[in-house]
């Protein structure tokens, strides 16, 4: 009978050692996994523990998790959650400053919410997260009474997720205070941004020393996303960025070269997702001939008050 009960209490002991395991395996935290969704979709940042009721809604509230991107579109935010007494939405959105602008918000109707807390998918639009900086997923229900419990969030009771916190505001998003442990969250990177088509620069081969050129800059972007050029001179100065300009629209830069040589401009385009072309070049023949100062000067002007045709007379 001792012996029966020892290889019980044995079996008992690996049983339970394994089922620990298991726990341990699951209450594992990731920050970066660069499995495909199948969509174009990628799981970026995420913290899978969900162990406690990190908050429930009771009147205007919000509550927030902060996160750091590795890639420029989050495009879907999955969080653990479970519906108890709600006939209004439920808002997830991003933001960029805990205490600026929802920039990107979804709403799932209550009827589509799980009674038993499960992981609800939002898909937000696609929207700018700058890498490596602070964001926030937002979260709130529309129209909620004080003193009625409807949505509860669930997460971790410890600091788990590296990157990022939680917060809860009761004035709607007026004041924030930090909370302790971690939301359970999933942010989504759309990998399937196609970078700017390689700029055209159109102006003058050539010019004279120490007078202001004009250079037209025009990427196309496939998405239609806004382009910014970084353009290198070639003459030692400062990388120069321009502001976001339509894409296949003309961005126009001036630039004067202080000594006479050949050199080499070099552009690429970026999108507001920070996908880049690739670079583009275009040689420029410098002259220190500046016998005539009226005439480079009257060429300045002209330049200045009719751009598209001085680039064609340069060319």
């Amino acid at each position: 009978m001792k012996k029966i009960i020892g290889i019980f209490v044995s079996v008992l002991l690996i049983v339970t050692t394994f089922s620990a395991m298991g726990m341990t395996e699951e209450k594992q935290v990731y920050q970066i996994n660069d499995r495909s969704s199948g969509n174009g979709e990628e799981l970026d940042q995420y913290q899978l523990i969900s162990d406690d009721i990190r908050c429930s809604f009771d009147g205007p509230e919000w509550y927030a998790q902060s996160f750091v991107p590795t890639q420029s579109i989050t495009s879907k935010v999955e969080i653990f959650v479970a519906r108890i007494n709600c006939p209004n939405h439920m808002y997830v959105g991003i933001k960029h400053d805990l205490y600026g602008k929802v920039i990107v918000s979804t709403s799932i109707h209550p009827g589509l919410m799980p009674t038993t807390p499960s992981w609800v998918e939002f898909d937000i639009p696609d929207v700018y997260t700058p890498l490596d900086e602070t964001c926030y997923i937002v979260i709130t229900e529309e129209g909620t009474s004080p003193g009625t419990s409807t949505y509860q969030i669930y997460g971790s009771k410890t600091d788990v997720y590296e990157f990022g916190s939680p917060f809860y505001s009761h004035d709607e998003a007026k004041s924030w205070e930090n909370k302790q442990g971690d939301l359970a969250f999933k942010t989504y990177v759309n990998g399937m941004d196609t970078p700017p088509g390689s700029p055209l620069i159109i102006g003058p081969s050539s010019g004279r020393m120490g007078m202001e050129i004009l250079y037209r800059f025009n990427a196309v972007d496939p998405e239609g996303d806004d382009v910014k050029y970084i353009i290198d001179w070639g003459d030692g100065t400062a990388i120069e960025m321009t502001s976001f300009h339509p894409s296949g629209t003309d961005a126009m830069i001036y630039h004067k070269w202080r000594w006479a040589d050949t050199f080499t401009i070099n552009v690429t385009a970026k999108d507001r997702y920070e996908a880049e072309s690739d670079w583009s070049t275009f040689t420029v023949s410098i002259s220190r001939d500046r016998t005539n100062t009226v005439f480079l000067e009257f060429l300045e002007l002209l330049q200045r008050m009719f751009p598209r045709l001085y680039n064609l007379l340069g060319n």
